[in-house]
């Protein structure tokens, strides 16, 4: 038996109906005199609203710059088919429809991540925006290497290339192919040394990068190399010594060559985080490397000579230079005659070839007192004074000591005429 409704007027608006289900309508109408029969049956009707929002959207990436996007259909359509759904990015705001629950998007970017929300339309209207769905990269395979170099050493062959683009996915390995032996080395980084080659045989290499797509087109050939054995040897100086703050000259190195008509360049590097370049002689198949250096502070440095030969081939050794420390040197002026209302002024200066060092400053006013003097590093001065208790002739002696145990002195002498003078050392003027 069907749901009765009365009105007054010629239209009537029925609720409490169930979205989806078929319904149909027959009218009576009634005045004082009665009712009348009941109308024809109306056509059919089905009452619909918006779907409800799709289910569990997921997406994987697929081919590059595209993610493949799939999910459930609504718990309900309002009652009315659903037409199609909309799919849209994020970041992009990418849109593409279909009649499906799952849709491939196209034209994303490689290497960035990607989240997808859907939306359901039937005939009523479009439904609420979904749950974004987890976050994919879209990516490719990476291009191949370009810019490979190959140089020669001894039964090896060191091969480097320029980082292609990984186009979304990190590469992972480079694999490097050896011509004419068919034999692969691999690496995760921009250059490789190949060992155990022949000497005497031309070698050509080949690149191929690798990420978690897959592998990239191989790179073109590289020059030939050619290993052979280095044509001469670097021997360091023995055991040298040096004064820091003093320039030395010396025959640092010498080498062997297999070359008379050889060009050979040399570079110190001293060990103290300075390098120079060191002056070649080479005489038949003997070299030698002379360098000039000042170290600023004393202690042991491990010094590297580097020969390059004109064919880029290179051969170095480690040398040691011990450095000792210099002592200060102090000067110190004689005190002026003292009366009963004047005092002396001294004035001391000291130099020290260690630039680095620092210092402390002590006098011995011989009279049985002793005073450590400051030392002001912003203009390098020293100053003190001193009352003598008794008149009489003073040998005072000034003492400098560097952080490294090295000490300089000097002495003076001072005539105290009048007991309860006030001798003032007011700038003691150090030079380092």
């Amino acid at each position: 038996m069907g749901t009765t409704a009365t009105t007054t007027d010629n239209s009537f608006t029925v609720t409490g109906l169930e979205n989806g289900t078929v319904y149909s309508f027959t009218l009576t109408a009634t005045s004082n005199v009665g009712t009348s029969p009941s109308s024809v049956t109306t056509g059919s009707v089905t009452p619909a609203t918006i779907p409800s929002v799709p289910l569990n959207v997921t997406a994987t990436s697929t081919e590059s710059q595209g993610a493949q996007v799939s999910w459930g259909v609504p718990l309900s359509d309002g009652g009315s088919p659903i037409l199609n759904y909309t799919v849209t990015s994020m970041p992009g705001s990418i849109t593409a429809t279909t009649t499906q629950t799952a849709l491939s998007v196209a034209g994303l970017t490689n290497g960035v991540a990607y989240t997808f929300t859907v939306l359901a339309t039937n005939l009523v209207g479009t439904g609420p925006v979904s749950a974004a769905s987890n976050s994919t990269t879209p990516a490719a395979l990476p291009d191949a290497p370009t810019g490979i170099t190959a140089t020669a050493g001894d039964k090896q062959a060191n091969v480097s290339w320029t980082e292609p683009s990984n186009n979304g996915s990190e590469i992972t390995l480079y694999t490097v192919s050896i011509i004419p032996t068919g034999l692969i080395a691999t690496t995760t980084s921009t250059s490789i040394s190949i060992q155990n080659l022949n000497n005497g045989t031309e070698y050509r290499f080949r690149i191929i990068a690798s990420n978690n797509i897959g592998d990239s087109l191989p790179s073109g050939i590289s020059n030939a190399v050619t290993p052979k054995p280095i044509s001469f040897t670097v021997y360091t100086a023995g055991r040298s010594f040096s004064e820091e703050g003093q320039s030395f000259t010396y025959e640092i190195a010498t080498f062997d060559t297999l070359f008379a008509t050889s060009t050979h360049t040399a570079v110190i590097n001293w060990g103290d985080g300075v390098s120079s370049t060191g002056e070649v002689v080479l005489l038949g198949l003997e070299g030698s490397v002379e360098g000039s250096h000042i170290y600023q502070e004393d202690g042991t440095y491990s010094v590297t000579v580097t020969v390059t030969a004109d064919n880029m081939e290179q051969a170095s050794d480690i040398g040691v230079i011990d450095v000792s420390n210099s002592d200060p040197v102090v000067t110190l002026e004689n005190f002026e005659e003292t009366t009963a209302d004047s005092f002396g002024t001294p004035r001391a200066t000291f130099t020290d070839q260690g630039s680095q060092d620092t210092h402390t400053a002590e006098i011995d006013w011989g009279d049985g007192a002793t005073s450590t003097l400051a030392i002001d590093n912003s203009d390098n001065s020293i100053g003190g004074n001193h009352v003598y208790s008794y008149p009489g002739s003073y040998v005072v002696t000034l003492s400098v000591a560097d952080d490294d145990g090295g000490v300089g002195s000097a002495t003076t002498s001072l005539l105290v005429a009048q007991p309860n003078t006030v001798v003032s050392i007011p700038s003691m003027t150090l030079v380092a």
